[in-house]
């Protein structure tokens, strides 16, 4: 084929019918192609050998100087040692930071232990003064559980020897007087009016002077005190005076019956119950500290209410009234006739 400007033969051209039917030119290229065909082969199983021999180099008893003569080998034996030094540092790092969190650990678990060891210390000396504390309060409350058995021991034994002194008694054969208190007759509001007035004013004082004993035994403070001190009353100018000195007395009795858990601390229907049991029956339960049956109002009665009471009953007693007890007409006696003391 020739260049159309120089007219030059550039390069030879062949159909593809002169190439299939010439043999001088199908042989020579036939032959090249078998020749590069051998060639790419032969490389083809020395790369294969190359690889698997560095692949494999450490099982294999391929010597070192082998390996060195072809560089393949070389680079491909630098990859895996560089690999390898690769994986080593990773590894190295990892056991580095492993190293570092063992013995962060390490310390932490040491400030907890000494801190348990603190602790324990701090709560073994706590426990003991707890227990110290404990053992305190229990020593205290066996003391106090001891002075109260005492307390109460002596206090039994002087109501006793109190009651003895008074020689309060109940008399199972007088209806008109079935209460006594130093051998006179416990005043009531059915036979107040029956008695004469110097042993009224007597039997009075004499359950003043109880009263005022018993509230020093229970130590308890009472809203009335009386003087026992005071001269006898007069029958003609001091029954008032008598009267308000009864009513205060009766005030004294339910006070200390409540403190006896005798009677209820909320407000009582006290008509009903001086009907019921009167002021020496008051009197006799609350020495002998017998529970007594109360009803139960809406208010407390004060002192005006309760003597407006006891004067009602006094002027139903006088008018004959039917009452709990029927006392009989009083008699015609003298200022200081004590023919009612008993004994």
């Amino acid at each position: 084929m020739h260049c159309p400007i120089c007219h030059h033969r550039a390069h030879v051209v062949y159909c593809a019918h002169c190439v299939n039917t010439s043999p001088s030119l199908l042989l020579k290229l036939k032959l090249d192609l078998i020749s590069l065909k051998n060639e790419n082969r032969i490389l083809g199983e020395k790369v294969e050998q190359i690889l698997n021999e560095a692949m494999s180099y450490g099982q294999l008893g391929v010597k070192a100087l082998e390996r060195k003569k072809d560089p393949l080998t070389n680079s491909l034996m630098k990859l895996d040692v560089l690999r390898m030094k690769k994986n080593n540092n990773r590894i190295k790092n990892k056991i580095d930071q492993l190293n570092e969190r063992i013995h962060n650990k390490r310390d932490h678990v040491g400030r907890l232990k000494l801190e348990i060891d603190n602790y324990g210390h701090y709560k073994v000396g706590t426990d003991v003064d707890k227990l110290r504390e404990r053992v305190e309060i229990n020593d205290a409350r066996n003391k106090l559980k001891q002075i109260s058995q005492v307390c109460e021991s002596t206090r039994n034994y002087k109501l006793s020897l109190l009651n003895d002194w008074f020689v309060i008694q109940k008399l199972q054969d007088n209806f008109q007087i079935p209460y006594t208190i130093a051998f006179q007759p416990l005043i009531s509001l059915k036979n107040f009016r029956v008695l004469p007035l110097v042993i009224t004013n007597d039997s009075i004082n004499v359950m003043w002077k109880y009263v005022d004993f018993l509230s020093d035994i229970l130590m308890i403070k009472l809203p009335y005190t009386h003087n026992s001190t005071e001269h006898p009353f007069e029958p003609s100018d001091d029954r008032q005076t008598v009267i308000q000195g009864l009513i205060k007395l009766i005030i004294n009795i339910l006070q200390i019956c409540r403190h006896l858990n005798l009677v209820p601390s909320t407000p009582m229907d006290i008509p009903w119950l001086l009907d019921q049991y009167d002021v020496d029956g008051l009197f006799y339960n609350m020495v002998k500290r017998n529970k007594m049956k109360c009803r139960s109002v809406s208010l407390y009665w004060n002192f005006g209410m309760l003597y407006s009471i006891v004067l009602d009953n006094l002027n139903s007693s006088q008018r004959g009234h039917p009452s709990r007890r029927t006392a009989p007409a009083p008699a015609l006696t003298g200022p200081h006739d004590r023919w009612y003391v008993v004994g």
